[in-house]
């Protein structure tokens, strides 16, 4: 499970351009292995969601 602090919506991943989030999902996209442990991200300051 990843959660991100602060978003205004759901389905983030691509699209709120959080680099703490694409980079996990996309390192298990590569990989197909799922981190050992949940992952909190947060929100990075000015950026605006697509």
């Amino acid at each position: 499970m990843i959660t991100l602090n602060g978003p205004n919506r759901h389905a983030i991943y691509g699209l709120y351009e959080n680099a703490c989030v694409d980079n996990k999902v996309n390192q298990y996209l590569a990989t197909g292995r799922l981190p050992a442990n949940d992952r909190t991200c947060s929100k990075q300051a000015g950026l605006q969601p697509r």
